[in-house]
């Protein structure tokens, strides 16, 4: 994954960094030809341990793990499928959809993290996740890219009021026009965060986000982006937006790309699709440069910023450093604080509710001395051993 840093003076659009957030695969079985097998067979050996295991989660009401093993992590079986799967398992790294209910051409749908792609990048991710596949069921299996998110996060890009007059896109070409293609506007605290171009829903389209904003809102476990964009001379306190493109299965076969890896070779290609090429009037989005002498938006020329961003996928952008530590560290950093904070919540409502044992003058102290008390005698009826809840807990989190 890219951290490629654009030269330019202060104000000027950068790309800090620019890479896959997303990839979702169909892994499927091939004939004698080498394509993909009309109809795809679970191994019987595969299923009655996948309906075993999902027993076992349902019995507990809480992921069962299995003995499979990916990136050193051991898969856990949800008790409940996803959506058109019968089986969902996941480890972190990847989530595993087994059993299509209606879409009987897939043998396993298989979803890469964000985490997992940054950390290994996604030509490393590809290559032990098909691997694993392979050595899983037995054959080398196909694989269908179904959907690729591709990114660029940027500094020095300034977004107008009247950000309708300076972006054009495709996605207004759609016919019939729904509520869910025209572009939408999201604002906090009269703000905007997010700019939307086309539905989620269809094929192909675009978001530009205030990506610290949104780790901040909903994704607080990734703070460790924080960590790669300082690497390339982020200071914190410069807004970073993050150009976002996703192309669905629907999208990708109209261009031809049939496998996983010829995908990943198109990638700089399918991002000029997206953005545009430097120095042409084309792409998907694009930002430009308003000409009252011209009323054909689609001849205006693009802005330097957009430009900068066009070129985030031209040199580099498959390096990446293994980003591993970084992440379990933010990740502890963020678990303790919510902890905490969540302890610290109940201590609260605990005391409030004490009517006895405690004085109106006892502080703090008094009420935990209460709380382990209560806590030592619970474990120790029912026969609860710290040592190895602690140890469960940490490897159901992976901690080592």
């Amino acid at each position: 994954m890219t951290k490629m840093q654009m030269s330019g003076l202060p104000g000027k659009t950068t790309v800090l960094i620019a890479g896959v957030d997303t990839l979702i695969l169909n892994a499927k079985q091939k004939g004698d030809d080498n394509t993909p097998k009309k109809t795809q067979t679970l191994p019987p050996d595969v299923g009655e341990h996948l309906d075993i295991w999902q027993k076992e989660a349902k019995f507990k009401e809480d992921p069962y793990v299995t003995p499979w093993k990916h990136e050193n992590v051991f898969l856990k079986m949800w008790p409940m499928g996803a959506p058109g799967w019968t089986w969902l398992l996941k480890n972190g790294c990847i989530d595993l959809m087994i059993g299509a209910q209606l879409n009987k051409s897939t043998l396993v749908r298989v979803r890469f993290s964000s985490e997992y792609l940054w950390k290994r990048g996604v030509h490393v991710a590809l290559k032990n996740t098909h691997a694993f596949l392979n050595d899983l069921f037995g054959e080398t299996l196909y694989l269908q890219p179904a959907e690729i998110h591709l990114c660029a996060d940027v500094t020095g890009l300034v977004i107008p009021k009247d950000y309708e007059q300076v972006f054009i896109s495709r996605a207004k070409l759609q016919r019939p026009i729904k509520e869910s293609y025209l572009d939408k506007p999201i604002y906090r605290y009269n703000k905007l965060e997010t700019l939307q171009f086309s539905g989620h829903g269809s094929p192909m389209s675009a978001t530009i986000y205030d990506k610290p904003r949104e780790i901040q809102i909903k994704s607080h476990k990734k703070v460790w982006f924080h960590d790669l964009w300082k690497k390339k001379g982020w200071q914190g306190g410069e807004q970073i937006w993050r150009v976002e493109c996703r192309l669905k299965r629907e999208c990708l076969n109209e261009m031809d790309i049939e496998e996983a890896y010829d995908l990943l070779e198109k990638i700089p290609a399918l991002w000029a699709y997206c953005v545009g090429h430097v120095g042409e009037h084309d792409g998907w989005l694009r930002m430009v440069k308003p000409d009252k002498e011209d009323k054909n938006r689609w001849r205006w020329g693009t802005t330097k910023s957009w430009k900068a961003i066009q070129q985030a996928f031209m040199d580099g952008w498959n390096g990446y450093e293994d980003m591993t530590d970084v992440q379990r560290e933010r990740k502890r950093e963020i678990s303790l604080s919510q902890a905490e904070a969540a302890i610290a919540g109940y201590i609260a409502t605990y005391a409030a509710w004490l009517e006895d044992g405690i004085e109106p003058s006892d502080d703090v102290s008094v009420v935990l001395t209460r709380i382990y008390e209560k806590i030592t005698d619970l474990w120790e009826r029912k026969g609860v051993d710290f040592h190895y809840l602690r140890r469960q807990k940490q490897f159901d989190y992976h901690i080592s």
